[in-house]
């Protein structure tokens, strides 16, 4: 991503191994600036409580020009698997409060993260850029390891028409081939954790 990140990316060492930060605890989610700040000052009333839950379910319905603020969802005191249970169990009113909470724990910085790396606001249409190029990001992701796997495949036959690989060296390349992929799965669950998160609520 650019630097309006929701999240911080996890990073490889040359030899491979995670960096020091492999995630941040954050459970970050974009919602809809104005309607946020409306619904904190004044009574919900429930067109407006309706409207904002829909721009959170369908971002793509919101205008481009709109502003996106992160909240962070650990302040909504349980982790929901998609909006849907949050308001079959919380109600509308109580999703809504839901995310102000989420917003105010937010800006409390309790995890002392420094200003410049935390996660910014962004426009509307930023946001929906950010959502389609991860979502091609993560299918490169997939079809890398369904490469490396294929590869692997290769090589094990090419083996066994050229005669058999000396027991050590493969497995060898097998732990070899085998921590390549852990490695860019941690990564790419640590990339994306926020965004999945993201996805799950929107269904």
């Amino acid at each position: 991503m650019a630097s309006n990140d929701a999240t911080k990316d996890a990073k490889a060492t040359p030899e491979g191994e995670l960096d020091d930060e492999v995630c941040d605890g954050q459970d970050i989610f974009y919602v809809p600036q104005k309607d946020l700040e409306a619904l904190k000052k004044g009574e919900k009333k429930e067109d407006e409580v309706k409207a904002f839950l829909d721009k959170v379910i369908h971002p793509e319905n919101v205008n481009d020009e709109e502003i996106m603020i992160p909240v962070d969802m650990r302040g909504a005191g349980k982790d929901y698997m998609s909006i849907e249970e949050m308001v079959s169990e919380l109600g509308q009113q109580g999703a809504v409060d839901a995310f102000i909470k989420a917003r105010a724990y937010f800006e409390a910085n309790k995890d002392g993260e420094p200003e410049d790396d935390r996660p910014k606001p962004m426009s509307a249409k930023e946001w929906k850029q950010v959502m389609e190029e991860d979502g091609e990001e993560e299918l490169l992701e997939d079809e890398e390891e369904e490469e490396v796997f294929d590869e692997d495949a290769e090589e094990e036959d090419a083996e066994e028409e050229g005669g058999e690989e000396p027991p050590a060296k493969k497995i060898e390349n097998r732990v070899k081939t085998f921590l390549q992929i852990l490695t860019e799965s941690i990564y790419t669950f640590c990339r994306y954790d926020s965004m999945i998160k993201q996805r799950k609520l929107l269904r």
